[in-house]
Formats: C-alpha cells, structure tokens, sequence
C-alpha cells in the first residue's frame, strides 16, 4: 500500500503537472522512505525457510520471482503502450530478454531479493552463530552502501542492493522466533525512537531503486529501518484479520509489478482534475490509489487461475 501511495505522486509529476497536493505528500515521503522497503525484505526473512537444500530453494526462487519478474515485466510493458496509443503490433513483440539478463527484470526490488535471499542462504548453511551472520551482513550491507557512493556504473541485477538487504532477512528470521514486535514496549521504543530520529536528521537515508545512503548515515538507516518494521509489524498483529489486507498481501506481487503502469493510465485521464484546488487533488489522488488497489486485487484474482498463474509463478 505505502509503495503505490509512494509512486503516485511521481506519476502525476513525471506528467508535467505540479500539483500542490502531490507535491506536499512528496515532501513528506521521508516519514516512510526510510524503512518500507527494508521492511519489504524483513517480512520476506520472517516468512522464509533458508534450512532446505539449495537447488530446492534455487528452484522455487526461480519460479516465485525470476519469472513473474519476467512475465509481469512484459505485461507491465504492453499496459504501457496501450496507454499511449501504439497500435503498431510489432512493439508488443519485444518482451524485454535483454532487460531480464542484464538486470534480471524491470524490478530492482525482485532482483536484488533474488540475489539477497541466494546470499544469506549461503550464510545460512555454513555459518550456525548469529552473531557471526549478523557481522558478515552488517559487513556486506557497508561494502554495498559504501561502494555506491564511490563508484558510478550499471548496477548489473542490483548486485550492491542485493549486499544491503541478508541483514534484514536475517533480522526477519530472528524475529519469528522472539517475537520482538509483539511486545507493547518494544513497539513504544521503536516509534520513540523512529520519531526522535525522523525529526532531528537533517537528512533521511533510505533505499529504493537508488541506494540514498551515505556513510555516516549508516546507523541511522539501520535503526530506522529496524523500528519502522518493528512499527509496522506490530500494527499488523493488532488489526489481527482483515481480509482486505490479507488479500492485499497475497496480491502484493501483482500489486509492485503493476500498479505503476495502472497508475500512470489513471493519471492521464484525470490530469485535468489536477492543479485546480487541494481538494480536488486530495480526491484525485484518493480516487486513483483506491481505483488501482481494486483493478490489481482483480489482475491478480484472474491471474490466479488455471490457464494463467504460471505468469506468478504457480505451476
């Protein structure tokens, strides 16, 4: 949800209007820049098992992200022509093969999740103590970062985000056996100390598709990582069942791959009910993130079928 509430106001940027209103929300994206996709690989870590043989895991990673990498890529990417008109049939021929090898897909996120998750099952299976693996990750994700802001080239299939993030696997894989985030006190420290944070850093690191981060803010970006994700975990146990949510969740594949290309389809043919008033804007921007949750949340419902959830990888 944060990430399509996070791309809208680009959309409508990137379209040429600079509207008030998502211009404000841009200005605030600090408050969550800073731990939601950190807190997309912890999640990923507390629902993960690295104890299976490797070509086991290899496989089902393959299946589960390299693929719908690779098929939502080339939907996403026909969703786009049709947006823009093009009727030439042989612009929907190119699906994208050299995109996939030199980067694993059009997703940075599902690339360096693939390599990440290869790492730290690595440090999985020839390291048992964790505070050794907790070394070897914090040492990783300080080669990444520090490299990136060192050096400039084609970050090949995400390779120094794929450093950053077995440190948030592996915390992901602590917290389902201690249950951190369930304690009333530790979500009363994390949201202190989130808040402390946010509010006195004069700048906020985060990481995205650009890795943010620069070396004295490492620390920080740790601990802001960690008690976001601690924050958001404990919001989730307390809202219990919500089948909402609970369907969000298992369209979330869907939902990262696509909801860009939907959004930006929206945006234009409601550009004019932008820039006008603030709360026109506010209705806009409502009308359109709720529109596209409900359009994917039924993509991936079809998706989901028979004849077509190879494309997420189900077969």
């Amino acid at each position: 949800m944060l990430v399509v509430f996070h791309h809208i106001p680009h959309i409508v940027k990137n379209a040429g209007m600079y509207d008030p209103f998502c211009l404000l929300l841009d200005s605030k994206r600090y408050i969550y820049t800073t731990f939601f996709m950190p807190a997309f690989f912890l999640v990923t870590g507390f629902c993960s098992n690295f104890d299976v043989p490797f070509f086991k895991f290899l496989k089902k990673n393959v299946k589960t992200i390299l693929i719908p990498a690779f098929c939502l890529g080339a939907i996403a990417e026909w969703i786009r022509l049709i947006g823009l008109g093009e009727t030439q049939l042989i612009a929907y021929c190119k699906l994208g093969f050299s995109t996939f090898i030199k980067f694993g897909g059009p997703y940075w996120f599902l690339s360096s999740l693939f390599l990440s998750k290869i790492i730290y099952w690595i440090e999985n299976r020839f390291v048992k103590s964790t505070k050794i693996k907790f070394t070897i990750s914090l040492l990783l994700l300080i080669i990444g970062i520090c490299i990136s802001n060192r050096y400039s080239f084609v970050e090949y299939w995400y390779i120094l985000h794929a450093l950053v993030f077995p440190l948030f696997l592996l915390v992901g894989q602590i917290e389902k056996n201690k249950q951190f985030h369930s304690n009333k006190y530790v979500f009363g420290c994390s949201l202190l100390i989130y808040g402390i944070l946010i509010f006195l850093l004069k700048e906020h690191p985060s990481i995205t598709a650009v890795i943010a981060v620069s070396d004295a803010y490492i620390p920080c970006f740790i601990i802001l990582s960690v008690c976001g994700s601690f924050i958001l975990l404990y919001i989730c146990k307390k809202i219990s069942s919500c089948g909402f949510l609970e369907r969000l969740g298992k369209d979330s594949l869907v939902i990262y791959t696509l909801h860009i290309a939907i959004a930006r389809i929206m945006v234009n043919i409601l550009s004019g009910c932008f820039c006008v008033s603030m709360m026109k804007s506010f209705l806009t921007f409502l009308f359109i993130y709720s529109a596209t949750l409900l359009i994917l949340m039924s993509v991936a419902k079809c998706m989901n079928t028979k004849y077509l959830q190879f494309l997420i990888g189900k077969f």
